[in-house]
C-alpha cells in the first residue's frame, strides 16, 4: 500500500492514479484533473469536519455526509463528484466506496424545459444587467443543438458546418469521453451560428466565447436564479433541461414529417428506433435509444 501521507491534493492524486491502475480504465485529461480536484476538497472538509488526515481512514459513510452537504450547490456536477470518490476510494482502500445511487441529476422526461421556459429565460439572460453576457448565447447554443454545456462553452467557429447545419466536435472539443461527434440545430437557426462562427474566426484561439472557464458554472447559476424568479419548476433547474428540450423538438418534428409514431418505444419499428438514434440519441453524444426515455415523454 502506498504511502497517502501528506496535503489533500497530494493524497487525491495518488488516489485517483491508484485507482486507475487498479481498474484498469484510464481517465482522459480533463477529467482526471476534476476528479483528483473533487477528490482534494473532499480530503479538505473530512480533515475539517472529522480530523482524517490519512485518505486510508475516510470511509463512505464521510462520502455520503460530504456529498449530502454538496447537494444544494454542486447541481448537476454532484454525479460527477461521487464518481471521482468511488475511484480514488479504490486508490486508497483497495475497493470502491458504495455510495448508493440518486447523485446524479433528475433527468426524467418531464423535467426538460419547455418552449415557453426557454423563451423566459433566453429573454431573462439577455437582458440581465448583472453576470456574465457571454451566458445567453451559451444557454442558446445548449438548446439549438442539444450539446453539453462545456461542450457549448468550448465551441468553436470551426466546427459550425452552417450549410449542413451541424456541428462537428472533433476530439479536444470537450466533447464526453472525448468522442467525436456531429450535433445539429435547425435552419431557422443559422444566422444566430453564422453570427458565432464569424465572431470566432475574428479571435485567434478560434472559439465562439472569450471566458470559458467556468462559463458553464456562471451560466447554470443564471438559470437557476431566473428559474425561481420566474416561477419554472425547481426540477427544471439548470443545464440539462436545454438538451432535453432540443430532443423534444426533433422528436415532434420527426413525428410531424412521419418518420416516427408517437407510441411507446417498444411498440416502434426498426426503422423508426434507427431514426431516434441517428437524429436523437448520436447527435446528443448517446449510442443507445433507450436512453431517450429520459429526455422524451411518452417512449
Amino acid at each position: 500500500m502506498p504511502n497517502f501521507r501528506g496535503s489533500p491534493a497530494f493524497q487525491a492524486v495518488k488516489g485517483i492514479e491508484r485507482g486507475e491502475k487498479l481498474d484498469g480504465r484510464r481517465l482522459s485529461g480533463r477529467t482526471t484533473s476534476d476528479y483528483v480536484k473533487a477528490a482534494c476538497d473532499f480530503l479538505k472538509w473530512a480533515r475539517s469536519a472529522h480530523g482524517i488526515k490519512d485518505a486510508r481512514k475516510a470511509t463512505a459513510e464521510m462520502a455520503g455526509e460530504y456529498l449530502a452537504s454538496k447537494r444544494a450547490d454542486a447541481g448537476g456536477g454532484l454525479g460527477r463528484i461521487a464518481s471521482a470518490l468511488r475511484k480514488a476510494s479504490l486508490g486508497w482502500a483497495n475497493e470502491k466506496w458504495n455510495l448508493g445511487k440518486g447523485w446524479h441529476s433528475d433527468r426524467r422526461p418531464e423535467n426538460a424545459y419547455t418552449r415557453e421556459d426557454v423563451e423566459k429565460l433566453q429573454q431573462a439572460l439577455s437582458e440581465a444587467k448583472r453576470g456574465d453576457p457571454q451566458r445567453a448565447e451559451h444557454f442558446k447554443v445548449q438548446w439549438t443543438s442539444g450539446l453539453r454545456t462545456r461542450e457549448a462553452a468550448y465551441l468553436r467557429g470551426a466546427a459550425i458546418d452552417l450549410e449542413q447545419c451541424r456541428i462537428h466536435l472533433e476530439h479536444g472539443d470537450k466533447a464526453k469521453g472525448g468522442r467525436p461527434r456531429t450535433a445539429r440545430f435547425d435552419p431557422e437557426y443559422r444566422e444566430f451560428y453564422a453570427r458565432l462562427k464569424s465572431i470566432a474566426e475574428g479571435r485567434r484561439d478560434g472559439h465562439v466565447f472569450q471566458s470559458r472557464s467556468g462559463l458553464a458554472k456562471r451560466t447554470r447559476d443564471g438559470l437557476r436564479y431566473y428559474c425561481r424568479k420566474l416561477g419554472i419548476s425547481k426540477e427544471r433547474h439548470g443545464n440539462h433541461a436545454a438538451r432535453g428540450y432540443w430532443a423534444n423538438q426533433v422528436y415532434q418534428q420527426g413525428v410531424r414529417q412521419g418518420h416516427v409514431r408517437p407510441l411507446p418505444l417498444r411498440k416502434l419499428s426498426d426503422a423508426e428506433k434507427k431514426w431516434l438514434r441517428e437524429n436523437i440519441s448520436r447527435p446528443l453524444g448517446h449510442g443507445r435509444v433507450d436512453i431517450l426515455k429520459n429526455y422524451i415523454m411518452g417512449l
